[in-house]
């Protein structure tokens, strides 16, 4: 699957506890990528929570089941990867995720 590599830094939560769990790093149309301060738990299933920056279907959040897949260094010391998958994303979810993607996206 083709990752898109986002030239904002979308904060992603754990809805239920509130924590920052990191920033959204890259995304395709099965998973997701973000760099946070702490590994996460292989196999865990977090409702993830993404707040769209104020041009981005007016800033609103919304939330998500995802499974953790993996977990890896970062290329910074201080920081680790962590890969999602089995996103269980609504029709008006993945087009609010399609809109960020064209906003933000790096282009080569």
């Amino acid at each position: 699957m083709q990752r898109r590599h986002l030239m904002f830094l979308l904060r992603v939560f754990d809805a239920e506890t509130g924590a920052q769990l990191g920033c959204l790093s890259d995304i395709s149309s099965v998973g997701l990528m973000i760099t946070g301060e702490r590994p996460l738990s292989v196999d865990r299933v977090y409702r993830l929570q993404m707040r769209m920056p104020p041009g981005v279907e007016g800033g609103r959040a919304f939330e998500f089941p995802a499974t953790v897949a993996w977990v890896a260094d970062d290329l910074h010391p201080d920081f680790c990867d962590i890969g999602f998958r089995d996103l269980e994303l609504t029709e008006e979810q993945r087009a609010a995720l399609a809109n960020l993607i064209e906003a933000f996206e790096l282009r080569e």
